[in-house]
């Protein structure tokens, strides 16, 4: 890949083993990472937990509880992004039986502009 400003920018204000774990996570097709993927990367709690806290704090990973961490793509621009909230579901639910359905579905295919008030 050849290098440009605009490459540059993406990865500004990033360290090298940050930039690593977004890049490993986005490679594995990770939408949702945990600390016990982050620390089978780097084999050191404290740098686990160091580069955790910063992605955090930088908004480039969103905490859904402990542990548990939406990845927010590089591409996304301007870091604006946040994930569908069936995939979040997914996750949040687990491996319980469920399903979406009624006015979220309704407000999904735009036969109601009314928001749901749960998910």
């Amino acid at each position: 890949m050849k290098y440009s400003k605009k490459n540059k920018l993406k990865y500004e204000g990033l360290s090298k083993n940050e930039i690593y774990l977004i890049s490993r996570a986005e490679y594995e097709n990770q939408k949702l990472i945990t600390r016990e993927f982050t620390s089978k990367l780097f084999n050191n709690n404290k740098k686990t937990d160091n580069i955790l806290d910063n992605l955090t704090r930088k908004g480039r990973l969103l905490q859904i509880e402990k542990g548990k961490y939406f990845v927010v793509p590089i591409k996304a621009p301007n870091q604006l992004w946040m994930p569908n909230e069936f995939i979040a579901a997914k996750y949040w639910i687990g491996d319980a039986p469920y399903y979406i359905g009624y006015f979220t579905m309704y407000n999904y295919w735009g036969f109601t502009d009314q928001i749901p008030q749960t998910i």
